[in-house]
């Protein structure tokens, strides 16, 4: 009997472990489970403050896992409920939106998207080139950047629809597109309102009803405006200088914009939902979602000798990764399709370096691309100035934020070519490598029939055009300096022009009131100009939209006048020669200012 007894106990507590092989999960001595282990054992408390950790392996779930605190202040620990912010994964809702609307026949992917957008709303996109909803997804739209409220400081800020979202500052369309493939904000903020207008139902509603609900992911949230109720969710910090952590604003929420593309939060469970979906595993009841999931990352473009999936996943063969973070959050994915397996890290402090860790867990094969055939280019052909595609350049904002951000690129003397400060070597036609590792390319020159270089992309997922000759880091910085310079003299010019005529006036035209008037308005466009470079120095750019476009157009409309004041100015001291060339010399500065207020968007383009 005793012995019977002692057998039963021992199956009770073997119990749990012959679960864990029956179900196929990998139990603790699992190398990769060991490395995640270590891993969070160094960084937590050091480099973050807490983390969710997921890996699934031939299918199976056999890691979700929370390290350290989502609450320092309250003593709360990461768990499976615990809610982060996904950054630019948030985009995946919006694939697999538009493909659900695909499979239900709503969506053509492929179609131009004017067939379902308005002839007004086409007409404000002002494209130089159609693009499909398939073109925005994976970044190949040609889309520059914008800088206006892709993401705002106070959910106050926030548009009231995903319209107004939209249309409220778009970006310039550079390239034709599927020459260069580069995450848009914008393009799948457009691809949403695409969707909504297909589907004939709001884009929120649509993917919960379509998506979320058939997955189960009752954690998730596609945007948050400051009165979304979520629960469990983790508050961001950021690393400081001294040791230790602070907590961001607003506990490290970042309030988007254009919330498509990049305002979701998930839970780390809804997270393990998620990545079983991307890696192939089957997932719900719904076979029409399915379809578009399998249809979505079918999705290919070849970004030169890179690969990019749908939506904007770098592509390694059979293997994607995204590394995507907000002000306070990060997060980094892995997942193979055909081995049904991935990793994923999500951490709520900035510049984590736990993101590296499913690239160890599922490391990728950098030097699988295919290269092109052909002499290789000339690298002397290649000098020049470049900036991403993904920078604003039509705005003040934009243009004064990365007026120093043209990277320059020179030609060794021992046939190197110099990118920034890399030094790189040419392997094949237009692709260059690190000397150190030359079997791994890391980007690649695109050049038409011609050889003219039309866009540069990298290994990272980033493009870049080639710069004007004005869009170089010194011409910018000249020409600012210059714009400063006339902003200072109008500025103070005007006061002294009003004081002199208040105190010295005579009963002359030439020194009477009406003469002053246009250096009075040049004072007035100086102040305004001021107040746009202090704003965007003091303030950043995100949320004053409203407040650049109000002093733009003020700052035209005064110009108009100014011009019309310089020549009736001129036109009444032909006969006293040295009051007239005092207007005629102020109206040249005039000129030459009103000209770099045009190039720096301080006026309507």
């Amino acid at each position: 009997m005793r012995r019977f007894l002692l057998f039963v106990l021992m199956l009770a507590l073997l119990a749990p472990f012959l679960a864990l092989f029956a179900s196929g999960a990998v139990l603790p001595t699992d190398e990769k489970i060991k490395t995640v282990e270590t891993e969070l054992f160094e960084k937590i408390g050091n480099d973050t403050v807490g983390a969710g950790v997921l890996i699934l392996e031939n299918g199976v779930l056999t890691m979700l896992d929370g390290a350290g605190y989502a609450d320092m202040e309250t003593g709360k620990v990461i768990t499976a409920e615990t809610v982060f912010e996904i950054g630019e994964l948030s985009g995946v809702f919006v694939a697999l939106a538009a493909y659900c609307c695909k499979t239900e026949g709503t969506l053509d992917t492929k179609a131009d998207i004017s067939r379902y957008l308005s002839p007004k709303e086409m007409k404000a996109l002002s494209l130089r080139y159609p693009v499909s909803v398939r073109q925005l997804l994976l970044g190949t739209a040609g889309f520059a950047g914008r800088e206006f409220d892709v993401t705002v400081r106070r959910p106050s800020l926030l548009f009231s629809s995903l319209e107004e979202a939209v249309f409220a500052d778009v970006p310039q369309q550079v390239l034709k597109p599927d020459t260069a493939a580069s995450y848009s904000a914008f393009g799948v903020a457009l691809a949403a309102l695409v969707i909504e207008r297909a589907s004939g139902m709001p884009y929120d509603t649509y993917v919960r009803e379509r998506v979320l609900a058939p997955l189960g992911m009752s954690a998730t949230y596609l945007f948050d405006n400051g009165e979304t109720s979520i629960e469990r969710a983790a508050v961001g910090y950021e690393k400081k200088q001294a040791g230790g952590f602070a907590e961001n604003a607003e506990k490290g929420r970042t309030y988007a914009g254009l919330y498509p593309a990049c305002g979701a939060l998930c839970s780390l469970a809804d997270l393990s939902v998620l990545l079983s979906l991307l890696a192939g595993e089957t997932v719900g009841e719904s076979a029409v979602l399915r379809a578009a999931s399998a249809e979505m990352l079918d999705t290919v473009f070849d970004n030169g000798v890179f690969r990019v999936r749908m939506p904007a996943f770098r592509s390694f063969g059979d293997r994607c990764v995204i590394k995507t973070s907000t002000a306070s959050f990060t997060l980094s994915l892995v997942f193979d399709r055909a081995a049904q397996s991935g990793a994923l890290v999500v951490t709520n402090t900035a510049e984590s370096s736990l993101s590296d860790l499913p690239l160890t867990l599922f490391p990728v094969n950098e030097s699988a691309a295919e290269l092109p055939a052909g002499d290789l280019l000339e690298v002397k052909k290649l000098e020049g100035a470049y900036r991403l595609l993904s920078e604003d350049n039509h705005t003040f904002a934009g243009r004064f934020t990365h007026k120093s951000t043209a990277i320059e690129v020179k030609a060794g003397e021992d046939g190197t070519l110099l990118f920034g400060e890399r030094a790189l070597i040419q392997i094949a036609r237009g692709v260059f490598a690190d000397r150190e590792k030359e079997s791994v390319p890391v980007l690649q020159f695109l050049t038409d029939d011609e050889g003219t270089v039309r866009a540069v992309v990298t290994f990272e997922g980033a493009a870049l055009t080639p710069a004007p000759f004005y869009a170089r880091p010194l011409v910018q910085n000249v020409l600012f300096y210059l714009l400063l310079f006339f902003a200072l003299w109008f500025f103070f010019g005007g006061f002294i022009f009003f004081f002199r005529w208040k105190f010295r006036r005579t009963p002359t035209f030439g020194d009477g009131f009406l003469y002053i008037l246009p250096d009075l308005g040049s004072s007035l466009i100086a102040l305004l100009t001021l107040i746009q470079i202090l704003a965007v120095i003091s303030w950043g750019f995100g949320a004053f939209l409203s407040l650049f476009r109000v002093l733009s157009v003020l700052s035209l409309v005064v110009a108009i006048g100014v011009m019309a004041g310089y020549l009736l100015t001129l036109a009444a001291t032909l006969t006293d020669k040295k009051i007239f060339h005092r207007s005629v010399r102020n109206a040249l500065f005039f000129v030459i200012f009103a000209l770099l207020l045009y190039f720096w968007g301080l006026t309507p383009m």
